[in-house]
């Protein structure tokens, strides 16, 4: 029986085989769960294919998405099963609780723009959030003036300069948030709409046309809290079936069990 549903084939969106060194770049927060479902199945159809394991460790060494590349090199090592799945759900669960907070530390940003807050206020409130914070105040306001001096040149790299992603470390992902927090209490909320050429994120693209259409603080908060779980409870579903697909390929199931594993997730 081969797979019905179009959208899934044996073919992903990156695939072990492809020219060396280049790097499969797929983030499993915004891939959709066709696209992810595809991928493992590729993998599965290659594993049948070559005799040499090589190729696995070649994928999870270019394989950019970090919850990807851990599948990859525990799910094919000579781990017990029962200790990569355990494994896989530790890997899962920290990986949820880490973007979770970049959004958080988002949301504050964006609740601080608009209330028209002092930056360094929205910044210390953020900072607040750790035990340890990831960068000091004054690095943190010295580097986000750095990046407004950078944006005043005309040939700035904005795709460089503007994107804020969930993939950033926290230290850059603060530096980013307060630059955009000066930039605002500077220019205004509606100077937002020039960036969202360079923008990529979702979230943050959501909570920037907020802030320009001039929503309270209070909805802002209850949107953007609304759309984090949503987000986080949909990037659990597709690690999810991948812990379960990658298990399905590890017992050496045939090809339409994987996929009845995937059917399983899809809509």
């Amino acid at each position: 029986m081969s797979p019905k549903n179009p959208t899934i084939r044996a073919e992903a969106q990156s695939v072990p085989g492809s020219p060396p060194h280049q790097k499969a770049e797929f983030d499993i927060l915004e891939m959709p769960l066709e696209g992810l479902a595809a991928y493992w199945l590729s993998i599965k159809k290659l594993v049948d294919l070559k005799k040499n394991r090589q190729f696995l460790a070649d994928e999870a060494e270019y394989t950019e998405e970090p919850f990807v590349r851990y599948l990859l090199d525990a799910g094919f090592s000579d781990l017990p099963e029962a200790m990569v799945l355990d494994l896989a759900k530790v890997r899962r669960d920290q990986a949820l609780s880490a973007w979770g907070l970049k959004f958080e530390l988002m949301a504050a940003a964006f609740e601080g723009m608009a209330s028209s807050e002092n930056p360094r206020l929205t910044l210390i409130r953020m900072l607040h959030r750790f035990a340890a914070p990831p960068i000091t105040e004054e690095k943190a306001v010295e580097l986000a003036q750095g990046v407004l001096r950078s944006l005043s040149d005309p040939n700035a790299e904005r795709r460089t300069l503007l994107p804020v992603d969930h993939k950033m470390q926290l230290d850059r992902l603060l530096v980013k948030l307060l630059f955009y927090c000066m930039y605002v209490r500077r220019e205004g909320a509606t100077s937002l709409g020039s960036f969202l050429p360079y923008l990529t994120s979702y979230y943050f693209i959501e909570g920037a046309r907020l802030v320009m259409d001039g929503f309270e603080p209070s909805f802002l908060r209850e949107r953007l809290g609304e759309l984090k779980a949503a987000l986080l409870d949909q990037a659990g579903l597709k690690m999810d079936m991948s812990i379960h697909m990658l298990s399905g390929i590890r017992a050496r199931l045939a090809y339409e069990d994987v996929y009845r594993i995937a059917r399983a997730y899809l809509p």
